[in-house]
């Protein structure tokens, strides 16, 4: 039998326990907070006295604390007067009407076990905090304030308060279509439901400057209670045309946006009451949109603005024809088999040429700048080899393995000329391919390639290249390989490029075809066969490249298949597997 839990958890009293060490000395903290807010200027700002004015320590919306949590721990005090919250910082400041109204809350909730801790400082005076940097627009968005009258509004609201039982309950807010009705599990609008009602085509009358050559015939109204959401999600490429406008009526939020291929990439967008979003070209396509579950959002002004109900009205044209937009990389829809995923020698070889070779080529400055670091196995490989070694650096990008050690004779190839030019500087290199390596049977002691295999999109060529290595090599010559890992937490270790992202929240973008190429979304890798983005620093253009990520043997495997070579070591490093391997 299993007696009933009496008391705390032990989870719960082992994090009490942290916690209460954390505040054994407040006051040092504070005098660290004290000294960070006069870095920012703010030298007199500390009062040894009672205020009005209470600075709240680890209180900001960037340290995670929503400021309706603040809002409900200050505001049901007496004599609370108003909490400053400010986006882009780690302190909010609260208010109250008068000396002594501070002073109780301050002796009420000081060292006090606040989830998260929270310090309280006494303010002389409530600081000017300069605004946040200027927020960042997607491309094609713009946002029309008071795009209808509060007389057109209130006819709105009256229409859908009269059509209130109509509506669906979805988790997060409930729904109303007209026109074409809205599949939420093939995120398509092609079965008809009912006519849109002359309240919204004397609406979209209005909207058509917008609209440009077609007129919507796909209406969306979610009525979302306060603090109700939508997940992040791009509204199906092959579903519907551009642009997407939507009305919101009845109250503000706030918009998130987060780029598909960089989440680093991400804003928040306010949308008024009765203001029009309109949706078109990049931030239509490429950008992730999504309203988090909260119950209230951060004005500009830095105040606290609670979100009441609100209805949003998004109008959209059903699409007819396949999508034709300049963004083929985040399209959903099959372009010809352009990212489709490779099935056969020559679509393979399009990806690759596509994906590989001319993206290298396009970015090798930058990237050559980002390498130079060595890795730690391939190192104590090419240490481990006799003197005298002839070593062969296939697929040698800007040549950082290369040497004029005279221990050993060095040489690499690659087939990016812009990388070649660089690797020319260091060493003995040559234009090559791995599916045809410009060197004669048997000639090498050792080869390594490094990152090279996982931009070859298909087995048997991955597997010809392996071929070719084995061609090159001598009787008892070894080679190393490493590829990507399709999980860069292999055995607890976090890789560079998982520490990179680790902070990145992932999002629910679909694959709507298991055929495609999906681009990585900077958070875990989802599919074995993907894009991954590259942006140039000096112009900040984006880059896809194919990867081919590894489940863990599937290298070894391949390895294997061959007769001939034997694996001699397996191991991971940094998100990638190695293998070690020789020839019989």
């Amino acid at each position: 039998m299993v007696l009933p839990r009496k008391g705390p958890s032990r989870v719960h009293f082992v994090f009490s326990i942290r916690h209460m060490q954390k505040q054994r000395n407040p006051q040092k903290k504070k005098h660290l907070l004290v000294k960070k807010l006069a870095k920012e200027g703010y030298t007199d700002i500390y009062s040894s006295e009672p205020s009005k004015f209470i600075y709240l320590g680890n209180a900001g919306f960037v340290c995670g604390v929503n400021p309706t949590y603040l809002q409900e721990l200050f505001g049901k005090l007496d004599g609370f007067y108003k909490l400053h919250s400010f986006r882009h910082k780690s302190y909010a400041f609260v208010e109250f009407k008068t000396v002594e109204d501070g002073k109780r809350a301050y002796e009420l909730y000081d060292s006090k076990l606040i989830q998260p801790p929270i310090y309280l400082i006494f303010a002389r005076y409530l600081p000017e905090i300069e605004a946040a940097p200027k927020a960042i627009i997607p491309k094609g968005l713009s946002v029309i304030p008071e795009f209808v009258s509060p007389e057109i509004e209130e006819i709105l609201l009256k229409f859908l308060n009269e059509n209130e039982d109509k509506f669906v309950d979805m988790k997060n807010r409930s729904v109303l279509h007209f026109g074409y009705e809205f599949d939420y599990d093939s995120n398509s609008a092609f079965k008809k439901c009912d006519d849109i009602p002359s309240v919204f085509t004397q609406l979209i009358e209005s909207m058509q400057p917008y609209f440009d050559t077609y007129y919507p015939d796909q209406v969306t109204v979610n009525r979302y209670r306060p603090g109700q959401s939508i997940p992040m999600h791009v509204d199906t490429h092959s579903a519907f045309e551009e642009p997407i406008l939507s009305l919101s009526l009845q109250s503000s939020i706030n918009l998130d946006y987060t780029h598909c291929a960089n989440p680093t990439v991400s804003t928040e967008i306010p949308l008024p009451r009765r203001s029009l979003l309109v949706m078109k070209g990049e931030s239509r396509y490429c950008w992730r949109h999504g309203i988090r579950p909260r119950a209230s959002d951060i004005g500009a002004d830095g105040e606290l603005v609670p979100r009441e109900e609100r209805y949003s009205i998004t109008f959209r044209k059903i699409r007819t024809k396949p999508c034709e937009c300049p963004f083929i990389e985040y399209c959903d829809w099959n372009r010809n088999g352009i990212t489709a995923i490779p099935s056969n020698n020559e679509s393979a070889k399009q990806v690759e040429k596509t994906y590989v070779q001319q993206v290298y080529e396009d970015i090798a400055e930058h990237f050559s700048q980002t390498r130079h670091s060595k890795w730690n196995a391939v190192a104590n490989f090419l240490n481990s080899l006799p003197d005298g070694s002839v070593v062969l650096d296939a697929g040698c990008g800007n040549g950082k393995y290369l040497t004029t050690n005279t221990d050993k004779f060095y040489m690499g190839f690659d087939t990016c000329h812009n990388l070649l030019k660089v690797a020319n500087t260091k060493g003995e290199v040559m234009n090559g391919s791995l599916f045809e390596i410009p060197i004669k049977n048997s000639v090498c002691d050792a080869v390594i390639c490094i990152a090279v295999i996982h931009h070859f999109s298909t087995v048997e060529r991955r597997k010809a290249a392996i071929a070719e290595i084995s061609r090159v090599l001598s009787p008892g010559g070894k080679a190393l390989i490493t590829v990507w890992s399709i999980d860069q937490k292999t055995d607890g270790e976090m890789s560079a490029y998982a520490k990179m992202r680790s902070n990145k929240e992932p999002t629910e973008m679909k694959q709507e075809n298991n055929a495609k190429l999906m681009i990585h979304d900077g958070t875990d890798f989802t599919n074995c066969d993907m894009l991954v983005p590259w942006q140039r620093s000096r112009d900040g253009a984006q880059f896809f490249r194919y990867y081919h990520l590894f489940y863990k043997d599937e290298l070894d495997k391949l390895v294997e298949s061959f007769d001939d070579l034997t694996v001699t070591d397996s191991s991971y490093e940094q998100g990638n597997f190695i293998v070690i391997f020789q020839k019989n």
